[in-house]
Parts: structure tokens; C-alpha cells; sequence
């Protein structure tokens, strides 16, 4: 608890200097911890499943009953038959006892501890509740995976959005370039009216596409202060000169820590080992308990009767004092047990097979993770030399239109290429990244020194 505490304010401190400096992943992560609700009500969850273990521990300890009663009763016996015998009296058979009290005070308490020893039912519901403990633990680890996906999604969401603005943006601004220049140049004679129009219809076209591209970045921005409280304009970008490069290991090793450790995974084992507990529970409610009891109990009631020889004289008492072992045989319930039991053996077998659907799923998604990885860094150098090659062609066209052998539109489209290349260029570095981090919670290792590692290609511009 107090390293989470402390973690928590190194967050805030970071946060902080982000304001400054920039944010990058870590900060972005550390905000989020201390300011998303949804984590905020994992941990909650993961803080009351702690205590399922204390509660399967109770269930074997033995339990104490305290009792006392006090007020006004009236008490009346008859016993025939009986047979009486005193000194001075002799020996009476046949003989009839009567005992009246009217109104009288009543007082009594009592004391009992049951220990159980044998009761199927118990252990079946202590092996679940240990289940639900372990439950817990593991969702509260998905929360932690699932909040660092959540901020780095969001952060380069914001990048991705901020890369396509600023590409839109330039499209925009060669437009209105080629508009001009084929507007003087059809003043001279030199281009066709058909050029002005086609420059002046390209540039109207980007107009809209900036617009909506900031409402994008307007969107993207907004969902990253909703995570982490944090402006976005202070996200830090991603420099061009970042090494993306890493030693994967092979798929089959990957599926293998999936299958083990996935949180999905084993939230959907746990869940099957919880209904096949649940049928045990039910059939465990068949069978006889034993228990260890004491008892220890005394009860009086004092007032007025028509056999006492003054007022407030009649009395009774009794006490109560026993130890000894309680077996209890259930008999019939009605149909209730055997029905229940029907149906949670009905909902353990769709609990089997939703865990079986989950570890497909996840198989299919750490496949998916670990090609975004391996073929990655291959597709950046693709996309870096088509860079290359759309700039080379940019200038071709530029020079083409100066002389008249590219028209306007070979010019823009040429421009156009350029910027959609950067713009795939971004995603195609944030998809790298990304996917060492899917990589990594789909294994369940996901934590904050993954989210280090993947950091430093933030870093490498070196913040101040």
C-alpha cells in the first residue's frame, strides 16, 4: 500500500514537470493511476476481494452465540402420574404436580460455540470464495494492463491526429501556392483556365479535410485529459530518429506465456473452476454435517401464582449445561437442491466453454500483436523509403509544372502523396510501439518497467 502511495506521488510529481517538459508515456500512466475512475474502481474491487481469503479461512473456525432475554411471562406446567417421595412422607405414586406463575419477571441468557468438523457444503464454499480471491488478483491486473494500453492508445491517438492536422495543413498551403502560381501564369498566357480552376477546387477540397482533421486532434485531445487530466498539448512526440528495433522471440513462445498468463485467460479458468465448484456445492448440500457443540444456557421467570404461599413467590428455573458432537442428515428440500444442482452443472459446462472461446480469442490476438511487431519495423523502412521516392517525385512535378510538362493537378498530387506518406509513416512508428505493448499484456507482463522500455523511443529527443 505505501509503494502504491508512493508511486502515486512520484506520478503526480512527474505530472507536474510535465506541464513543463512534456509528457510522455510514464507521466501520462502515472497521472492516469491517480486520476481515472475506472481504475479507481478496480482498486476498490481488488481491496474487497482480498478479504474472500479471510472469509474461507472463517468458514473452519469456530463460531460463538451470546444470548440474554429479559421482560414479563407467564409460565404454567402440569405433570400427572408422577411419583413423590420425602422423608417424613413416604413414597406417593399417582401422584399430580402443578406450577402457575402469572406476569412474572423473566430473565435468562445463553452461550454456544459450534466448531464444525464434517460439512462438505463448508469446504465447497471455502474452495470458491479462495477462487474469488485469486479472481480478484487477476482482474485487478488486467485493470493495470488495460489502463496502460488505455493511456498510450490515447497518447498516440493524439500524435497520429496532430501528424495528420499538420499534413492536411501543408496540402492546404501547397494548394494555395499552385493557385497562384497557375493564376499568374494563366494570366501570361502560360497554363489553360482549366489549371486555376483544378488548383482553386484542390485547395476549397483541403480546406474541409484541415477542418475535420482538427476536429480529430480537438477529439483526441479531450480523450487524453480525460484519462489523465493532463493538456495534450503538452503530449511529447515521437522523433524521427527513434530506434525501433527489437529481438522478438518466436510466435509459438508467445502463445505458450499467453495461454499461461494472460489475465483473460485465467479470469475465464477461474471462472470455470468457480461453476464446477458451485455444482460441488450444490451436491455437498446432500450430505450430513457433524459438528463440535457446547451449550450452556439458564433461564427464570418470578412472580405471582395460586399455589405459592405468598405474593411474588413462585418460581422456576432451569440451566443448562452440554458438550457433545451434533449430526445433522438433511432429508427432503422439496426438489429445490436437486434442481439447483441441475443447473449449476448446466452453467459450469458454458463456463467451459466460454473459457475455451477466450483462449482462441487471445491466441488470435497475441498472433496479431507479435506480426505488428515483427513486421513493424520492416514496414517503417518501407514507408521511409517510399518517403524518399515521393520526394523525389514531388520535385520532378515541381520542376514538370515550371516547365510545362506536369500539369497543376500532377503538382498536387504529387504533394499529396508526400503528406499521406508522412502521415502512414507516424502510424506505422505509434503501431510498433503499440504492439510491444499488446504484445506484452497479452502475456500478462504488462507493467510499468514495459511501458519504461517503450518509453525511451519518447526519450530519445531528451527532454529537458
Amino acid at each position: 500500500m505505501r509503494c502504491r502511495h508512493v508511486a502515486l506521488g512520484v506520478g503526480l510529481l512527474m505530472a507536474a514537470c510535465g506541464a513543463q517538459a512534456g509528457q510522455d508515456l510514464l507521466a501520462g500512466w502515472h497521472a492516469a493511476a491517480a486520476h481515472d475512475p475506472t481504475y479507481a474502481a478496480a482498486r476498490a474491487g481488488r481491496d474487497a476481494g482480498q478479504s474472500k481469503s479471510d472469509q474461507a479461512k472463517a468458514l473452519w473456525r469456530p463460531a460463538v452465540v451470546a444470548g440474554a432475554n429479559l421482560g414479563w411471562a407467564s409460565q404454567t406446567t402440569h405433570t400427572s402420574g408422577a411419583s413423590f417421595e420425602a422423608p417424613g412422607f413416604g413414597a406417593s405414586s399417582d401422584v399430580a404436580f402443578k406450577t402457575n406463575v402469572d406476569s412474572g419477571r423473566a430473565q435468562g441468557w445463553s452461550l454456544m460455540l459450534q466448531q464444525p468438523l464434517i460439512n462438505a457444503d463448508r469446504t465447497a464454499s471455502s474452495s470458491q470464495l479462495t477462487l474469488q480471491a485469486q479472481l480478484a488478483d487477476v482482474q485487478w491486473h488486467q485493470a493495470q494492463q488495460a489502463l496502460i494500453l488505455k493511456v498510450s492508445k490515447a497518447h498516440f491517438d493524439v500524435l497520429g491526429a496532430r501528424a495528420a492536422l499538420k499534413a492536411a495543413q501543408s496540402e492546404q498551403a501547397a494548394a494555395g501556392r499552385a493557385l497562384g502560381e497557375a493564376t499568374e501564369r494563366f494570366q501570361t498566357g502560360g497554363v489553360p483556365v482549366t489549371a486555376v480552376h483544378d488548383a482553386q477546387a484542390r485547395q476549397d477540397m483541403v480546406a474541409a479535410q484541415v477542418l475535420a482533421a482538427q476536429d480529430t486532434l480537438d477529439l483526441s485531445n479531450a480523450a487524453y485529459f480525460d484519462i489523465t487530466g493532463l493538456p495534450a498539448e503538452q503530449a511529447v512526440d515521437l522523433p524521427t530518429s527513434a530506434d525501433l528495433a527489437q529481438t522478438l522471440a518466436p510466435l509459438d513462445e508467445w502463445l505458450a506465456r499467453a495461454q499461461a498468463d494472460n489475465p483473460q485467460v485465467l479470469q475465464a479458468r477461474l471462472a470455470a473452476e468457480l461453476a464446477r465448484a458451485d455444482v460441488a456445492r450444490h451436491g455437498a448440500l446432500a450430505g450430513a454435517t457433524l459438528d463440535l457443540v457446547a451449550r450452556a444456557s439458564d433461564d427464570r421467570i418470578q412472580g405471582n401464582g395460586p399455589y405459592a404461599s405468598g405474593s411474588d413467590n413462585a418460581r422456576s428455573s432451569s440451566a443448562t449445561r452440554w458438550v457433545g458432537v451434533q449430526l445433522n442428515v438433511p432429508l427432503f428440500t422439496g426438489g429445490m437442491r436437486s434442481s439447483q444442482e441441475r443447473e449449476s452443472i448446466a452453467l459450469a459446462d458454458k463456463a467451459q466453454s466460454n473459457s475455451e472461446a477466450v483462449r482462441i480469442e487471445v491466441s488470435r490476438q497475441t498472433r496479431a500483436a507479435w506480426l505488428a511487431v515483427s513486421t513493424g519495423v520492416a514496414r517503417v523502412r518501407a514507408l521511409a523509403q517510399a518517403r524518399l521516392s515521393a520526394g523525389k517525385r514531388l520535385d520532378a512535378s515541381r520542376t514538370g509544372f515550371e516547365v510545362g510538362d506536369r500539369t497543376v493537378l500532377d503538382l498536387l498530387d504529387a504533394e499529396r502523396e508526400v503528406q499521406t506518406v508522412d502521415v502512414n509513416l507516424q502510424q506505422a512508428r505509434h503501431a510498433v510501439l503499440l504492439g510491444r505493448l499488446n504484445l506484452a499484456a497479452a502475456c500478462g507482463g504488462l507493467d510499468e518497467a514495459v511501458l519504461r522500455d517503450v518509453n525511451q523511443a519518447l526519450a530519445e529527443q531528451g527532454l529537458p
